[in-house]
């Protein structure tokens, strides 16, 4: 099964938020390089001139400050796009070679703790089992988790990590995810919808810093300084998509576990138990997918 998209309705586009601190800085650091160049990259004295020069023909500045507005708001609508293109390129799931290559070492990973977590669980639970086996078996079960909380199909452990949501959910109720979280969305509290879109807000959030630092890279052929700002705005982009991507798939996870029974009595799907067990989940996938 392909990665989820994440899961909530994303936000609309605001012309504020094109606005913003990192696309003022990125318009200055292309001014500053389009003027400077490379070989004078920190030579700054050399902006003394065009400056003054700007500052007393008011129609020269009156120009100037027009076309860094324009640059500001298309740099900032340009990162707004980046930042969808950079979710998909987190999200892929097929990296050719090299991604079979890193898939590959992720299983060996992933299968090497859960052999530790499996040794450590047998002595944590055999006859005088003591308290640092059972730490020791939880620091185990915790390292695992960290990997994956399921076998790794993806070679990125972000899409990994939307993966293992829906083979988790199908897992336990057999139900496909993608076809029916629409309409368990739609019974869901306000406060636990707010919750999921929160969530879904800091993994734009994420995406769109990651997208500031590639914008700052393509400045890097025209001033070399700009590789600073742009290796630390992807750092800290993909820093911030990793818990906020968990947190969207726990929050998932969590919402069909406690909602998923009303889906199924609301969608008229008969339940042996009070729980959506495999048989219900079947009926609500096969509701939800109306036979495509």
């Amino acid at each position: 099964m392909a990665a989820l998209e994440p899961l909530g309705p994303p936000r609309p586009y605001e012309w504020r938020r094109a606005l913003s601190v990192p696309g003022a800085l990125w318009v200055c650091c292309a001014v500053v390089g389009s003027v400077l160049g490379q070989a004078d990259a920190l030579r700054f004295a050399a902006l003394a001139g065009p400056l003054r020069r700007a500052a007393t023909d008011p129609p020269v500045l009156a120009a100037w400050v027009i076309a860094l507005l324009l640059a500001w708001a298309v740099a900032g609508t340009a990162a707004l796009a980046g930042g969808g293109a950079v979710e998909r390129l987190w999200l892929r799931q097929d990296w050719g070679r090299l991604g079979a290559a890193l898939l590959r070492r992720r299983g060996r990973r992933w299968s090497a703790a859960c052999a530790a977590t499996e040794t450590a669980r047998g002595i944590a639970l055999a006859p005088g089992a003591t308290a640092a086996d059972l730490a020791a078996f939880r620091n185990a079960a915790a390292r695992r988790n960290r990997l994956a909380l399921a076998e790794p199909t993806c070679p990125g452990p972000l899409a990994d990590r939307m993966a293992a949501l829906e083979r988790r959910v199908d897992g336990q109720y057999a139900l496909d995810l993608a076809a029916a979280w629409p309409l368990l969305w739609l019974l869901l509290p306000a406060a636990v919808r707010a919750d999921v879109r929160e969530a879904r807000v800091r993994w734009e959030a994420a995406a769109g810093w990651a997208a500031w630092g590639v914008l700052f890279l393509l400045l890097v052929p025209v001033w070399w300084p700009a590789v600073l700002p742009g290796l630390l705005l992807c750092g800290w982009g993909r820093q911030l998509a990793a818990p906020a991507v968990d947190e969207l798939a726990r929050l998932t996870e969590a919402a069909v576990d406690v909602h998923g029974i009303e889906l199924a009595h609301r969608l008229g799907v008969a339940l042996d138990q009070q729980t959506l067990e495999p048989r219900g989940g079947k009926a609500v996938t096969a509701i939800a997918r109306k036979g495509t």
